[in-house]
């Protein structure tokens, strides 16, 4: 920092593979991570660089900072991972975001998602002891939300977090690339996971219409605006599997249903 003149609060990014790691570039500002850091840090970035500025100075030396944990953040987006990840515009309807984990966002129901901005929703960020626990946490925390009214990659956020071989660390520049060409292989897939929820819902419709509680102190059509999740059924064929879950869409006669 001494040696370019640079003064404040930034980010350097590397990439780093084994012992060796390989600099990218300096943003001279918050990063969107920034709660990755904060999570392991106990510090407040947003405080430090404004502080940074009007004193002058840091209120902290790099000898105060520790790191304790591990913490991942996923990024929900108004995108769609099928085709090529392109932005979905539209207006946010039924919007439920967890709070299981840490979440930050600036959208909320009735909102609109313009071409005009990020279609960024809302970030998540799990903090835990272990890799493995920050992960599973994760997991848990996208599959307690729902967005419907745009297409977004919360499936495909699902997806990565439980992947053998991200959880394995076993990632490479390619690995998006190889998800999405072998989600299209099994693109007939989630037809016939419809058509199996479809006849467990049926199969299930006294204890879901029926009952005050029906499944699992889940009420559909009770006039909350509050979901609590439904239990989710995995389907599994051989070399592909998907969780099927299920949200109340607003009426009492509509079901939300996410694969």
């Amino acid at each position: 920092g001494e040696k370019v003149r640079y003064a404040g609060l930034g980010t350097v990014e590397f990439i780093v593979k084994d012992a060796d790691a390989f600099f990218l570039e300096v943003n001279p500002r918050i990063q969107v991570e920034h709660p990755v850091t904060e999570s392991v840090t106990v510090l407040d970035l947003v405080e430090l660089q404004i502080r940074a500025v009007a004193d002058k100075t840091l209120p902290v030396a790099q000898a105060d900072v520790t790191v304790s944990g591990v913490a991942i953040e996923a990024r929900l987006y108004a995108e769609d991972p099928d085709n090529g990840f392109l932005p979905s515009t539209g207006t946010i309807g039924n919007l439920r975001l967890t709070n299981k984990v840490r979440v930050d966002a600036g959208i909320s129901e009735g909102m609109a998602i313009t071409p005009y901005y990020d279609p960024m929703i809302a970030k998540l960020i799990a903090a835990a002891t272990t890799r493995t626990e920050a992960y599973t946490r994760l997991d848990a925390a996208l599959l307690d939300c729902t967005v419907s009214g745009v297409t977004t990659n919360l499936a495909f956020l699902r997806r990565i977090v439980s992947d053998n071989s991200v959880l394995a660390n076993e990632v490479h520049t390619g690995t998006i690339d190889a998800m999405i060409a072998s989600n299209a292989e099994d693109s007939r897939f989630p037809l016939d996971a419809h058509i199996a929820a479809g006849l467990w819902l049926w199969s299930c419709r006294d204890r879901i219409w029926g009952g005050r509680e029906g499944l699992a102190a889940w009420r559909l059509g009770s006039g909350a605006r509050e979901l609590a999740a439904a239990p989710a059924i995995h389907l599994s064929a051989p070399g592909r599997s998907h969780d099927v879950t299920f949200g109340y869409a607003g009426r009492p006669d509509a079901l939300l249903v996410g694969i």
